[in-house]
């Protein structure tokens, strides 16, 4: 039997601390400055305002995402723990899944504020997001339980789940556009090294190397994309004469939060599996030697 994969820690907690230091600045701008606030409530309500009961009506049944992500987790980790025998895995994703949401709940309820300077629309601090948290945590755990040959396309597929999920609270007014982000930061704070200790247990990844690039340069440039598009909407505002700027006929703050979620997201999905191929990389050339 191979040894477990000769993996160092260092881009892992880089990636780490990126996040940590990517979910500060969102909380430093859009909640303890008054344009970073007033710019994230004029997307809830745009989003108000352009889908307003609708939403609440013919999307309803998005509402139960943040339960499916627990049994879709939960499904994962009995499959990887119970059938194939991925126990140490199974018991790092589920750890990792599980600080996650405890360290959002402390955060939200007794470490952060929001100042109240007029932009309140939700009433207190709700960052950061707590369905937002389930769902990439669980998406997080399933990229964590999966064998190594398949954790790039997990980790694309369940960013896609994540985004879909934190792009339907803005729609349905759950949530503003930086919650969501942060607890995307958050999450990929605790995932980084969670992915070092799992590929330390296993052996040298199996993906072939074309197709974690592959993965990897997809979800990059739906990122870069998305960006783009985020700073486009910003910049198409200030066309909009100030007296025009009322909620509803300027979409484009909704349009630059739903592309900043996917932006996040995406970003998160290509450092992950930068990191795995790195792994992979550092894993062959350790077995080729003498």
């Amino acid at each position: 039997m191979a040894s477990p994969s000769p993996v160092r820690p260092g881009p892992f907690l880089l990636a780490s601390l990126a996040a940590a230091a990517g979910f500060a600045a969102v909380y430093l701008v859009f909640v303890r400055t008054n344009a970073g606030q007033n710019l994230d409530e004029r997307g809830l309500l745009e989003s108000a305002a352009m889908f307003g009961a609708w939403s609440r009506t013919a999307l309803a049944f998005l509402n139960g995402m943040p339960a499916f992500s627990v049994v879709l987790a939960a499904a994962a980790l009995c499959w990887a723990a119970l059938i194939r025998r991925r126990w140490v895995a199974s018991a790092i994703a589920l750890a990792s899944a599980l600080t996650a949401n405890a360290a959002t709940y402390v955060l939200k309820q007794y470490v952060l504020d929001r100042p109240d300077l007029g932009h309140n629309a939700l009433g207190g601090n709700s960052m950061p997001s707590g369905h937002a948290t389930l769902a990439a945590s669980a998406a997080a755990a399933v990229y964590l339980a999966v064998t190594p040959r398949y954790r790039p396309l997990a980790a694309f597929a369940g960013t896609t789940y994540a985004v879909l999920a934190g792009v339907v609270m803005l729609v349905n007014q759950w949530h503003l556009a930086a919650d969501v982000v942060a607890a995307f930061m958050l999450v990929a704070a605790i995932a980084a090294p969670a992915t070092w200790l799992a590929l330390r247990t296993e052996r040298a990844p199996g993906t072939p190397p074309q197709l974690r690039i592959r993965w990897e340069r997809v979800s990059l440039r739906i990122a870069l994309g998305a960006a783009v598009v985020a700073a486009l909407a910003l910049m198409l505002v200030l066309v909009v004469p100030p007296e025009g700027r009322r909620v509803g006929t300027v979409p484009q703050f909704f349009a630059a939060g739903a592309a900043a979620i996917t932006a996040s997201g995406y970003a998160c999905s290509a450092a992950a599996c930068r990191l795995v191929t790195r792994a992979a990389r550092r894993s062959h050339t350790a077995s080729a030697r003498p």
